[in-house]
């Protein structure tokens, strides 16, 4: 180690490198960092406006960059409060502190709870197709990333008391035997100090957004579908209200995500290091020489046991 604590290993890397994605103009443009490139690490460029650039930004947008899920992001109460329309506000707020999708992840989620396009594609969430495509991509998801606790100290829009809400972002990844793409999960809830617990994060809302890659082989998004599960109510949301949904299959499909990230929190809060070690090295950005040998050693094993063969030089030139 050293005197910083930080080991050799670490010390010797390459800086992360930073790159500008504008995929999602409804919510402004993000940095993401990619790690830095080796000698024995091949990279493809991410194809402008693809899945690849809306994951990174999913991940930056929304936190799951910022530290292990035991960690809390404290939300800005005003610039949320400032996203509210000022057709719909009864109330005289403070001076508006409006600050960018980048810089605070509640603005972020509720802008990707609200927003009619994103990415320039409409959101399909006012529909029953949308019910499908969502429950399709939950029964094909694969390992749940978590962001840290997000902390919302502020008041209720409907009783005018205060409130302090809690939430959590949740990313996979999802395919079946026709499509693939990216779900966004976030979901939390509240403490009143005369109701007590609620199971909603309002104001914020909860909801599942679900991105599907085109069919055709590229990179390119085709459609954006969205359930909103809870909504804060016509005088808080930013478009006047969301569309109810009835569907009790999402709650099953949903759990899974929601208990992960419970136990996401606790080895985060572990005094046994190894278990920070193993959730970081699965879940986390690996780092060290072997890293990407590793991923590859395990995609590997993963298609070989669904009769995918790796191909060597001598096939790849007979095909």
């Amino acid at each position: 180690m050293t005197a910083a604590g930080v080991s050799l290993l670490e010390d010797e890397r390459e800086p992360d490198r930073p790159l500008l994605i504008t995929a999602l103009p409804e919510l402004g443009a993000v940095t993401i960092m990619l790690p830095a490139a080796g000698q024995e690490r091949p990279e493809l460029a991410m194809a402008s406006g693809g899945i690849g650039e809306w994951e990174s930004a999913l991940f930056t947008f929304l936190g799951l960059v910022d530290g292990a899920p035991a960690a809390t992001i404290t939300i800005d109460a005003t610039a949320n409060e400032s996203l509210v329309p000022d057709d719909v506000r009864w109330w005289s707020p403070e001076a508006a502190q409006p600050v960018s999708a980048a810089q605070d992840r509640g603005v972020a989620s509720e802008l990707l709870a609200t927003s009619p396009t994103l990415g320039g594609l409409p959101v399909i969430d006012n529909s029953a197709e949308r019910y499908e495509v969502v429950v399709d991509a939950l029964a094909a998801a694969g390992d749940w990333r978590h962001s840290p606790r997000w902390a919302l100290e502020t008041w209720d829009p409907g009783d005018n008391a205060a409130t302090l809400a809690l939430a959590h972002a949740a990313i996979a990844g999802w395919a079946d035997e026709r499509r693939s793409g990216v779900v966004v999960f976030v979901y939390g809830g509240a403490m009143h100090p005369d109701e007590g617990l609620v199971g909603v994060p309002s104001p914020l809302h909860s909801y599942v957004l679900v991105v599907t890659r085109s069919a055709d082989g590229t990179d390119n998004v085709d459609t954006v579908h969205r359930v909103n599960l809870t909504c804060p109510g016509e005088n808080w949301c930013h478009r006047g209200g969301c569309p109810d949904h009835d569907v009790p299959e999402l709650a099953a499909l949903l759990m899974p995500a929601v208990t992960a990230g419970h136990v996401a929190e606790v080895v985060g809060d572990s005094t046994d290091g190894r278990w920070g070690e193993s959730y970081h090295r699965l879940y986390g950005d690996g780092e060290g020489p072997d890293c990407a040998d590793r991923v590859l050693e395990h995609l590997t094993t993963t298609l070989a046991r669904h009769g995918w063969a790796e191909l060597t030089g001598a096939s790849s030139t007979a095909v």
